[in-house]
């Protein structure tokens, strides 16, 4: 039971550095800043959340799968998949996802739904509660970010005599981000699907505390 509750412990705390380190994470020293990383981080806690879960079942020497109501639509969506890359023109993209970003293909499915159903299989209720948590104050430094991005009274220089507004990293990018922000993404529609998805989950905080 002690190997149990450890591989507990790093399932749990795994999902927090998903949660809060996936949308925030960027490196400039890669040839794609954005997603490739926020992949890349993903694919790693996978591993680990997936191993702490054989762990456990190993441990226990039993293995509990809850039925959801979206096992069904998964199961169907896995299988079109499978069957489009296998005959599929282009096999590598198709398994690896798109070149430079390794996201959108066979294998980020196969992450994505091990860490929901580790997730499902591996959290409770209070859980879930700290999850959002972690999600409100990842969604808040990066919305943060993004209005300082925006022409700000913090960010000034003088041009021709007159003290002129900027954003937080202006010099920094080679895009106009002060028209177009886009935070911790690299595109604004990114941004702002992301801050879209949020919105209700976060609400739902307002009536649980």
């Amino acid at each position: 039971m002690k190997l149990s509750k450890i591989a507990d412990f790093v399932i749990e705390y795994s999902f927090y550095l998903l949660f809060f380190f996936v949308p925030i994470i960027w490196l400039p020293m890669t040839s794609e800043l954005f997603e490739f990383n926020k992949f890349i981080l993903l694919l790693l806690l996978t591993i680990v959340i997936v191993a702490a879960w054989l762990i456990k079942i190993l441990s226990e020497r039993e293995l509990k799968l809850k039925k959801t109501f979206l096992d069904i639509p998964i199961a169907l969506f896995l299988l079109a998949n499978i069957l489009s890359t296998i005959f599929s023109l282009d096999p590598h993209t198709s398994i690896w996802g798109y070149y430079g970003r390794w996201n959108a293909g066979l294998l980020s499915i196969f992450a994505y739904i091990l860490l929901y159903y580790a997730l499902v299989n591996n959290t409770s209720k209070k859980q879930i509660y700290y999850y959002l948590g972690t999600l409100f104050i990842s969604t808040l430094v990066i919305s943060i970010y993004a209005i300082l991005q925006h022409p700000n009274p913090l960010f000034t220089e003088k041009v021709a005599g007159e003290r002129v507004w900027h954003g937080i990293d202006y010099k920094y990018w080679a895009v106009d981000v002060e028209n177009r922000v886009f935070s911790t993404f690299g595109q604004p529609n990114w941004l702002a699907a992301f801050l879209a998805m949020m919105i209700l989950p976060l609400l739902s905080l307002l009536f649980i505390f």
